[in-house]
């Protein structure tokens, strides 16, 4: 770029700066940080959901685990019923419905272990689904269900549920971040003021000695 041609060129550089009230900075970091919040507070969410899915998944393989060990109890009767009516059949002391009858037992017994065995290797396989594993990963043997107290009063439940649930969480920071950018939009009808300042280098020509002059300028406005 040739400075030294014309009369008015130069190399200019501008500052420019605006200064807004302290209250509309002041609730504008009280809303990112509402914001910030409120992400943290919805990926904690996400964790508790993967983790109660987990749970659910979990309780529903023991259901089903509890559910086929009945239903394989419950074959095993209907064939010594079975066995049983046909031995008095064979001797005279019963009659042969008696053996069909205990025959469609039988019949609905192996069906419903059939059913209960896909059951639980569909709900295993939904669990080590969430666990990242192999969908066809065996699982170990699972204890038995078993029932357990409440270790807090009704009372306490609502705070305890405002504690330990982030969504909730996430919904009061919501509305708190919603009032602050209310707050920020309402501050924008206050004046504000803006400094610039302005510094151009020029060049020297050499057919004017009085020219390049170097110029600055500095101005503040307010809106």
């Amino acid at each position: 770029v040739a400075l030294d041609e014309e009369m008015m060129s130069g190399v200019m550089l501008s500052l420019s700066q605006e200064v807004t009230p302290g209250s509309r900075r002041r609730l504008m970091r009280e809303a990112q940080s509402a914001e910030a919040a409120m992400m943290a507070a919805q990926v904690a969410d996400k964790r508790n959901d993967i983790a109660r899915r987990v749970k659910r998944a979990y309780i529903d393989v023991q259901y089903r685990q509890a559910a086929l060990s009945v239903a394989e109890r419950n074959l095993d009767v209907a064939k010594e019923m079975l066995a049983t009516a046909e031995a008095l059949y064979a001797t005279g002391k019963a009659m042969q419905q008696e053996v069909f009858e205990s025959q469609v037992r039988v019949s609905q017994m192996v069906d419903m272990v059939v059913m209960q065995r896909r059951e639980r290797e569909a709900a295993a396989t939904r669990l080590n689904r969430l666990l990242y594993r192999p969908p066809d990963q065996p699982l170990p043997a699972l204890p038995p269900l078993a029932m357990s107290s409440l270790a807090a009063q009704p009372e306490a439940l609502p705070a305890l549920t405002l504690e330990t649930n982030p969504a909730l969480r996430a919904m009061e920071i919501r509305v708190e971040q919603a009032m602050k950018q209310e707050g920020v939009a309402a501050s924008m009808i206050d004046p504000h003021l803006t400094f610039s300042f302005s510094y151009m280098f020029r060049q020297r020509l050499a057919m004017n000695p009085d020219s390049g002059t170097d110029m600055w300028s500095a101005s503040m406005g307010m809106n």
